[in-house]
């Protein structure tokens, strides 16, 4: 599938990956020291994710409609946390958690900074957690997602950003 128009100015494609990827790599950078390295994007008409934490927030607009989706496996996030916090990880505990929340909240807002400045104003929520074993997240919204694979000291995790224009 292609991408979509998000705004006269920005694709759903290349250019809305590249936004996407620049905010986690300035947020990982700055909040974990670490260089995320991302896959090839895909636009589908509906992206379907696994991990065992995720992120999930809505985010919108008078016009607009859409969820940024941030999902972990646990040695990758506990990878992350392990060097912000200097011990180890073994759980999806409090500390686990409300870590998720912030970055799915910072890398979002850092990509909201981005968007705006193409023209694409969005509001965003407060984010929800889901936990579960190799859960599997399935966004309902209509219209395609952007999902980008990405990878830090090659351990995995995926993001998925989904908009639609409202009618």
């Amino acid at each position: 599938m292609t991408g979509g128009v998000v705004s006269p100015s920005i694709d759903l494609g290349s250019e809305l990956a590249g936004l996407l990827e620049r905010a986690v790599a300035d947020t990982l950078s700055n909040m974990a020291g670490f260089h995320p390295v991302a896959g090839a994007f895909q636009i589908l008409d509906e992206a379907k994710i696994h991990g065992d934490i995720s992120g999930i927030m809505n985010v919108g607009s008078r016009d607009w409609d859409g969820a940024f989706i941030l999902t972990f496996p646990k040695a990758t996030i506990f990878h992350i946390l392990a060097r912000i916090y200097k011990r180890s990880f073994d759980e999806l505990n409090v500390s686990v958690q409300e870590a998720v929340a912030e970055f799915t909240n910072v890398i979002f807002g850092t990509f909201k900074s981005h968007l705006s400045q193409h023209g694409v104003s969005l509001s965003m929520s407060l984010p929800n957690l889901v936990m579960g074993d190799d859960h599997r997240v399935v966004s309902m919204l209509r219209g395609p997602s952007l999902l980008l694979p990405m990878e830090v000291a090659g351990l995995p995790f995926h993001i998925v950003f989904n908009i639609y224009k409202k009618t």
